[in-house]
């Protein structure tokens, strides 16, 4: 609770006084994302890691980039942890396209984004 309570405390600041897409106020919402997600608040953890995405977006005119793909990892986790594999298999395959665009198809990135994949597709019965 306290940290939760720092952290909030930093982005009112870092809101104030930094501009809207500075990577400060990114690094705070994950961080932020993280612990919500660590205790199971899911819908408050999506909601952090969806802002971040939004400024990533942003900042990058909606091109593609790795802290976007790697954000969208993380939104799709996290709604698998919160049992949406629908939601969940969205992000990670939005994440698996953008990542294959930026590095290629032989990356460890787009290996662990496949894993992950495969993992809600068993569980689902999908083979």
């Amino acid at each position: 609770d306290d940290a939760l309570r720092c952290y909030k405390r930093g982005l009112r600041i870092e809101r104030r006084v930094l501009p809207p897409d500075h990577p400060n106020i990114v690094v705070t919402l994950s961080n932020l994302g993280e612990i919500h997600r660590q205790r199971g608040e899911w819908d408050e953890a999506a909601k952090m890691y969806g802002d971040c995405l939004d400024i990533l977006r942003a900042k990058h005119d909606n091109k593609d980039h790795g802290d976007v793909a790697s954000t969208l990892s993380t939104i799709g986790l996290i709604h698998d942890q919160r049992g949406d594999t629908c939601l969940s298999l969205h992000y990670l395959q939005d994440a698996l396209l953008m990542r294959r665009r930026l590095v290629g198809s032989e990356h460890l990135d787009v290996s662990a984004t496949l894993v992950y994949i495969g993992t809600i597709l068993y569980r689902k019965r999908v083979f």
